[in-house]
């Protein structure tokens, strides 16, 4: 096997990888990050993200009119939708240009609507994200939430995205529409249930104890996240050096010894976990990130992982595994 193969392979195995974590994002969405959430705070920091990584020729805008309520959900888990979503609209306006709106508002679902959606008639915040690009053809549209169902380049994307979308709603309990004309464009239009519990009280973003910037490695496969999370760290005045390789990530650290003052790496990744990686670092502490509920324990084999941050996880959890990073100093 020569190393042009093997390069093929682990390209192939990453990938894989990333299949397998989308099926199970879509097969058994976690209920753990569910609290009374204000959905205009996950659409500001979605466009906030967008901004920041469309081209020129494509524009993004917001509409918020939902009076300040309240949902039931995982933000982390809608701010995957809304991603997915607005990803979605600017492959549809690469081509050419054109405006992706995102929209949320409130209303009254009434039985008509709400039997076309299988969801109980009531009080809903409807999240709207339209695109002016070529739409869909009508042939295809019944197809869209199909897992591995693409018209994209096998190089894109698996076909998961939209399927990913269609579980995480139904498991808010919410609804799902899409209507589209060729050469009109696109609307996903999201239903999810207005909750009468109080909002959780978070100490806002402050963590347990101060911490003062560090220099972070994060050590992650799925490029979703290594997109996001380095750019949520650097928000919080860190420094960050982000890499989709473990191995290249110890390289980094050999080559400037004193450089980094934390490692925040995922456990599932080819070659090398992060448990593995982790006891190959010495002293310097390291976040362990899993979706695995058995990560405490995995976490125990290597004394430099000071705490385990269970996916999905949003930007408080995030500052708080810091925070008790700084309290173990």
């Amino acid at each position: 096997m020569t190393a042009e193969d093997l390069t093929r392979v682990l390209k192939a195995a990453r990938r894989g990888s990333g299949v397998v974590k989308r099926i199970l994002s879509f097969s058994r969405p976690s209920k753990e990050g569910f609290r009374p959430t204000d959905l205009s705070e996950v659409v500001h920091e979605v466009i906030s993200l967008m901004n920041g990584s469309l081209p020129s020729t494509i524009r993004i805008s917001s509409r918020i009119h939902s009076g300040g309520s309240l949902v039931e959900a995982d933000p982390t888990q809608i701010h995957q939708v809304l991603m997915n979503l607005c990803t979605n609209s600017y492959h549809a306006l690469r081509e050419n240009s054109g405006l992706i709106n995102v929209q949320l508002d409130e209303l009254n679902v009434e039985k008509e609507l709400a039997a076309t959606m299988n969801i109980s008639p009531g009080n809903y915040i409807r999240i709207r994200v339209a695109d002016d690009g070529p739409g869909i053809p009508a042939g295809i549209i019944d197809n869209i939430f199909d897992p591995f169902f693409s018209t994209k380049d096998i190089s894109e994307g698996t076909g998961l995205g939209l399927a990913v979308v269609h579980g995480i709603v139904k498991g808010h309990r919410g609804g799902l529409q899409v209507s589209s004309e060729p050469g009109q464009g696109t609307v996903f239009s999201i239903y999810l249930p207005v909750t009468n519990e109080t909002r959780y009280q978070h100490t806002g973003f402050t963590p347990v104890v101060a911490v003062e910037s560090l220099s972070i490695l994060f050590v992650e496969d799925d490029r979703d996240q290594l997109d996001s999370i380095p750019r949520i760290l650097e928000e919080m005045g860190h420094s960050v050096t982000a890499t989709d390789d473990p191995g290249q990530g110890l390289a980094m650290i050999k080559s400037s010894r004193n450089r980094f003052d934390l490692v925040i790496t995922d456990f599932d990744m080819p070659v090398m976990n992060g448990v593995e990686m982790a006891l190959k670092l010495g002293a310097i502490p390291v976040i362990l990130v899993s979706g695995r509920q058995d990560a405490l324990e995995m976490a125990t084999k290597s004394r430099n992982i000071v705490t385990v941050l269970i996916k999905p996880y949003d930007r408080n959890d995030l500052q708080s595994a810091l925070g008790r990073v700084a309290k173990k100093e």
